[in-house]
């Protein structure tokens, strides 16, 4: 009994090793992804960031940081220098930011239920859904996502809240 408990524990052993060799190397090599670290982002005097939601980068490489603090959206410059922030009094609850490749800035906010697109400057070219309104019929969302596709066609998720 006891010669075979190693011989049993050596096999396992061995078909635990030999499978996970066998399945790294079909795994595909991982993707480089290309970043450089901002050592010296400047945030605003008396600016904390809370509860960052979302990233974005536009064609000129500004960096667009949603978060859920007093000026949710704002703008650095690709050093880190602060630029400025917009649309301060629009959001409730920031849940995330895209660029699209105009350089349009869309949100979306699951506190206010809505997806804004806003221009570069910062003006709302686009509002979907009804402003602090949750629901579920064609008018309203419950804490919405947003993403769009190359052919201009947009699509919500309302999948939070409904």
């Amino acid at each position: 009994m006891r010669r075979r408990i190693p011989h049993l524990l050596a096999e396992i052993l061995w078909v635990s090793i030999s499978s996970g060799l066998a399945f790294a190397q079909l795994q595909e090599p991982l993707p480089k992804l290309n970043y450089d670290m901002i050592p010296d982002f400047q945030l605003p005097p008396e600016e904390h960031l809370v509860e960052p939601a979302g990233v974005a980068v536009n064609s000129k490489g500004h960096i667009y940081v949603f978060h859920r603090g007093n000026h949710p959206v704002m703008e650095f410059d690709s050093s880190g220098k602060f630029v400025r922030s917009i649309a301060d009094n629009l959001f409730v609850t920031p849940h995330m930011v895209l660029v699209d490749p105009e350089d349009n800035i869309w949100t979306t906010d699951i506190g206010s239920h809505v997806v804004l697109k806003l221009s570069p400057e910062g003006r709302v070219l686009l509002a979907l859904g009804r402003m602090r309104i949750a629901g579920d019929d064609v008018l309203h969302f419950n804490q919405p996502d947003v993403a769009w596709e190359r052919d201009d066609n947009i699509y919500v998720t309302d999948g939070y809240g409904n």
